[in-house]
């Protein structure tokens, strides 16, 4: 019998081993499986565009939500104006939230510059700053921002934010340059100029002679200004005691220039004038100032140069005996600087002290008191007052008005003594005065002490002679009064000494002296002698 093949031994499977997937049949129905998934999700996709937000769209009804979601935020925006300061402070303190749906970016600079110069304009020019400063810094050079750039400059000035103000005016600037505007450049720096005037210090010195460098660049259309700062600067200068400075300055404003071409150029002729005239050069200074009052008109900027060469002819026809053109130019310059020039200006103070002066050399003490009047009552530099109400003191001497004159030369007398003490002379001249009005009301006492502190401050020059003759005969009519006879005997015997060409005078002093010898210590018989 042949023997059975063998066959090669298998295990038997289980029944879950039978039905196992080979692994590439399983991934590869993974794959198919997410294809599928992925089909479907596009076609349902482009199902819902076609027939959902295409739908949408072609009808109008996506178009019209955005539109007024936009329109809502615009509406909002717009009623900026119609804000209260809170609400418009609180919108710019949060502008980068509040702002947010704005995405076109010139649109967004718009509407910052909407919210801040809106803020300012309130204002609130403080609070507007810090998104301003950031707008500024990213928006182009057109010309257009150069005029927003000088609106703010001055909101920040009219605020008393000097510094922010030339930050702004100089970005301004810049910006007209680069768009070739000089005639706006020369604008701005006008107004820079009159900004760094307004309280000129060291430093603000600084900076507008560093204006006049830029000024001087612009060439002919920026000559008024530059002459206008040139004749600034230089009455800056004289005001601080640097005349050669100033006058180099008055000369560089009118080198190579015809006066008759510009008002600017005829103020700083002025400027020149009274410089001039303080130096000593009359004959120059009226020859200026003559052909800038010729040429100055009665405009607001005019005025303050026109009033100062009129008021400095006048001197210069005081100082020649002629009252009456004298009178005449103060009353002009009245005129011209009558709302045109602040009320508050010192320039008032000073126009009725000098034209009450005038009426004072004329003998007219009525009028001269009433503008020294007007002097007085004046705001402003208490050192000012101190001629007017010496004016005012002498005034009421002439009429007889001793009490009056009591009440205005004791008030000049504290005001000298505060601010000009070390002017000895002025406190003699003004105790003299002082003096006579003590003797007008009957105290003899406080006249003696008024004529001896006049005596002790009044120089012995030839000039002050007759200032303090007049002290020693007061005094020793006062003393001899009081029957202080040795020290009236010693006082008229000063004036003795010095009255050998008066022989009137020395008439008097001897017939006084021999009267208090007759009462003096050193007299026969003291007790018994008589007064007369």
């Amino acid at each position: 019998m042949q023997q059975e093949q063998q066959q090669p031994f298998e295990p038997e499977l289980t029944e879950d081993e039978q039905f196992e997937i080979r692994p590439w049949v399983k991934y590869a129905a993974i794959g198919f499986g997410l294809a599928v998934l992925v089909a479907v999700e596009f076609a349902t996709y482009r199902v819902g565009y076609g027939r959902g937000y295409g739908d949408a769209t072609a009808s109008g009804e996506v178009r019209e939500r955005v539109n007024a979601v936009a329109v809502e935020n615009l509406h909002h925006f717009m009623q900026v104006a119609s804000m209260s300061d809170v609400q418009l402070k609180e919108m710019v303190a949060n502008y980068q939230q509040k702002l947010s749906w704005i995405r076109e970016p010139g649109v967004r600079d718009e509407a910052e510059w909407m919210l801040g110069s809106t803020l300012a304009e309130r204002g609130q020019v403080q609070e507007a700053l810090p998104m301003l400063r950031r707008l500024f810094e990213r928006v182009d050079m057109a010309e257009v921002w150069a005029r927003r750039s000088a609106q703010v400059a001055r909101a920040a000035a009219a605020a008393g934010l000097r510094d922010d103000a030339l930050a702004y005016y100089r970005g301004a600037a810049e910006r007209f340059k680069v768009a070739g505007a000089v005639g706006p450049r020369v604008s701005l720096y006008a107004e820079m100029v009159e900004l760094l005037a307004a309280d000129a210090g060291t430093a603000e010195i600084e900076l507008l002679n560093k204006l006049l460098s830029e000024i001087e660049t612009l060439g002919a259309p920026g000559y008024e200004i530059r002459t206008h700062l040139l004749a600034y600067l230089g009455n800056v200068y004289r005001a601080n005691g640097q005349d050669e400075l100033a006058l180099q300055y008055f000369e560089k404003a009118l080198a190579g220039i015809d006066v008759s071409k510009s008002p600017a150029v005829a103020s700083a002729a002025v400027c020149y004038g009274t410089a001039l005239l303080e130096k000593g050069d009359a004959q120059t200074a009226e020859r200026l100032l003559r052909d800038g009052v010729s040429r100055l008109g009665d405009s607001p900027s005019d005025a303050a140069f026109l009033v100062v060469a009129l008021r400095d002819l006048a001197r210069l026809e005081q100082e020649r005996g002629k009252q009456d053109k004298a009178l005449s130019l103060l009353y002009r310059a009245e005129g011209t600087a009558d709302g045109r020039i602040s009320p508050q200006s010192s320039f008032w103070l000073c126009l009725f002290d000098q034209r009450g002066w005038v009426h004072f050399s004329r003998g007219d003490y009525e009028a001269a008191l009433a503008d020294f009047k007007q002097a007085i009552q004046q705001k402003g530099n208490e050192e000012l007052l101190i001629q007017p109400l010496e004016g005012a003191g002498r005034c009421c001497i002439a009429l007889g008005k001793a009490e009056d004159a009591l009440q205005y030369l004791r008030r000049c007398i504290q005001l000298t003594q505060t601010h000009t003490s070390q002017e000895a002379d002025s406190l003699g001249r003004i105790n003299l005065a002082l003096g006579q009005a003590c003797d007008m009301a009957g105290d003899t006492s406080a006249a003696a002490a008024a004529y001896a502190t006049a005596i002790d401050k009044l120089p012995d020059s030839t000039q002050k002679n007759a200032d303090k003759m007049y002290a020693m005969m007061g005094l020793a009519y006062a003393r001899t009064q009081l029957k202080q006879w040795d020290e009236a005997a010693a006082v008229w015997t000063q004036i003795i000494e010095l009255a050998q060409n008066d022989k009137s005078r020395l008439h008097e002093a001897k017939a006084q002296l021999t009267r208090c010898r007759s009462h003096g210590a050193d007299a026969p018989n003291t007790d018994t002698a008589s007064d007369g």
